[in-house]
Formats: structure tokens, sequence, C-alpha cells
């Protein structure tokens, strides 16, 4: 994550994120269920600054958000590009 320029909040998000979604790099898949809610409980960030970060992240082209049955929660993704980071992490 060195060469993605991400402040210390990002890095801590973005590792939080990837360590609690399911990645599958030859299927070239994920699945996630994770919302900025969950993000801002694993890293102790509070809600309102989570949204922030993670707007940046996708500001960055790193991961993006989808309602996935309407109901207003926002799944956040990791964009494919970056799967790789999976492997950093661990």
């Amino acid at each position: 994550m060195k060469n993605l320029n991400l402040t210390q909040l990002e890095t801590t998000t973005l590792t939080e994120l990837i360590n609690n979604i399911d990645i599958d790099i030859t299927e070239d898949s994920i699945f996630s269920c994770v919302d900025a809610n969950d993000l801002s409980k694993f890293t102790g960030i509070a809600i309102n600054k989570m949204r922030g970060v993670v707007g940046s992240l996708i500001k960055k082209g790193i991961v993006y958000l989808v309602d996935e049955d309407g109901d207003g929660t926002e799944i956040v993704y990791l964009e494919n590009k970056y799967f790789y980071l999976s492997n950093e992490s661990k």
C-alpha cells in the first residue's frame, strides 16, 4: 500500500476492509458485506470521519459502493485492480 499515497486513516480503513472481505483472485471476484458502519467499528474511527475516508478512497478509485438490495445500506467493495493488496495485508 506504500505506493498508493494513502493517509494513515485510509491505510487503516483499507486494511480492515481487505481483512473482512472475501477475494478470489483466480476468479477475479469479491464478496463483501462490509459497510461504513462496520469499518467504523473495526477501526475505532468515528462514523462521520469514516464516511469521509471512504469517500476519499472512492475518489482515488480504490473502492466503490453498492446498495445490493435497495435498502440504503451501501456495501464497500475493493476495485478489481487492487485485489493484489489482499496478499500484502495478510
